[in-house]
């Protein structure tokens, strides 16, 4: 703990709960005013003319109010101290929570992403300083809903919509991108924050205020802390306008109310992040067959087959139809379950392995099926082996 960086957090708010104690909530003047001073005690630069106003907002001031008691320089016996100031300060400065809310996430190293911005209607993904950066716009409740209030949510709908349909678009043959992700680099924000705030300026604002949060946010803490700043050479971006059109039209048929569509693009999303690591090399094969077999179960779904037990004689029929490699493709994912069952089970009917025979290809070619299945599902591509 740094004891003089507490005596002056102290004092400072006792000077603020006494020039503010005859107020039920602060105006304008009065916000500006805390705003400089906390600003002034974090240590934190003075944001630019053009961005300046935007930032006298409740919601501003109340975070940084929160970085401030939260202060890695103080330890909890300071802040417990000072919680009943922290408390009195804090209920001055009056918000209201909105239906929505942004999430700016800067998206890490390992992934291979575009080169230049794409904009949807809920997504926005932009590069600021080398560093790729993924804005959604999502609605509490819907999300609490559709997470069922899980304590293992690592991502919202509409950033898992973005990335499956971001891997899905090339042919197998023609481009790779997807989105690696990192829970400690994604920061909430009310949507009433940016309304007032010009379309044009709304990335440079919010990249500030991440900015902000990211200074504070300790590094390497157990949960919630922080890596290091990625090193900018280590992130790689390709050329993406070849796969505008196919991804607009992923985009626009996925929908972020199915549970099968969204269970289905976790796994394939999550597989090829544990893939980065080849300590995770069987999860990430368990996971892209995880995400085959929701794709027949989206496959059979479309199909009319809404049972939750896989027909396998309707998918056989399916494939045949419609893919030209349609007989062998479907041979070669049923002799996937076995590769399954390895890995899944630790005692399968042939004995146990401690380290089952797994090949490299194995998690390529199974990674390609599956994005051709989602193309298929999601918007009748066929797309090649």
């Amino acid at each position: 703990m740094d004891r003089y960086f507490a005596s002056l957090t102290e004092t400072f708010f006792v000077k603020q709960i006494t020039k503010f104690k005859n107020k039920k909530a602060l105006g304008k003047t009065d916000l500006e005013y805390l705003f400089i001073a906390l600003l002034d005690l974090l240590g934190v630069p003075i944001p630019n003319s053009i961005l300046y106003k935007y930032f006298l907002h409740p919601s501003i001031v109340r975070e940084l109010i929160y970085l401030l008691n939260n202060n890695e320089q103080l330890s909890a016996e300071k802040r417990f101290e000072f919680k009943e100031h922290f408390d009195e300060l804090l209920s001055k400065v009056k918000i209201k929570k909105g239906r929505s809310y942004l999430q700016l996430r800067r998206l890490e190293p390992h992934g291979i992403y575009p080169s230049a911005e794409i904009v949807r209607d809920s997504c926005h993904y932009f590069i600021n300083d080398f560093q790729p950066l993924l804005i959604t716009k999502n609605n509490y409740l819907s999300e609490e809903n559709f997470s069922g209030s899980s304590e293992m949510i690592w991502m919202t709908r509409h950033e898992l919509k973005f990335s499956v349909c971001l891997l899905c678009s090339p042919e197998p043959d023609e481009g790779f991108f997807y989105c690696h992700f990192n829970e400690s680099t994604a920061y909430k924000y009310e949507y009433d924050l940016v309304a007032s705030v010009p379309k044009s300026l709304r990335t440079y604002f919010l990249t500030e205020l991440m900015n902000i949060n990211l200074r504070f946010t300790p590094i390497f803490e157990r949960y919630g802390g922080r890596g290091l700043s990625p090193d900018i050479s280590l992130y790689e971006f390709r050329d993406f306008k070849n796969f505008i059109n196919d991804f607009n039209n992923l985009y626009d048929a996925f929908s972020i109310r199915d549970h099968l569509l969204l269970r289905t693009s976790n796994y394939l999303v999550k597989s090829i992040m544990l893939w980065k690591n080849r300590m995770y090399g069987e999860e990430a094969l368990a996971n892209v067959l995880f995400s085959i077999e929701g794709g027949l179960h989206l496959m059979q779904r479309k199909y009319g087959d809404h049972s939750k037990k896989l027909n396998l004689k309707l998918l056989e029929r399916v494939f045949i139809d419609k893919f030209p490699d349609g007989s062998n493709l479907f041979e070669f994912i049923q002799e996937g379950y076995h590769k399954r069952i390895s890995i899944v089970h630790p005692e399968p009917n042939w004995g146990a392995k401690w380290m089952p025979f797994l090949m490299a290809e194995d998690f390529y070619e199974y990674y390609r099926i599956s994005k051709r299945l989602m193309n298929f599902v999601l918007a009748n591509r066929i797309t090649g082996p």
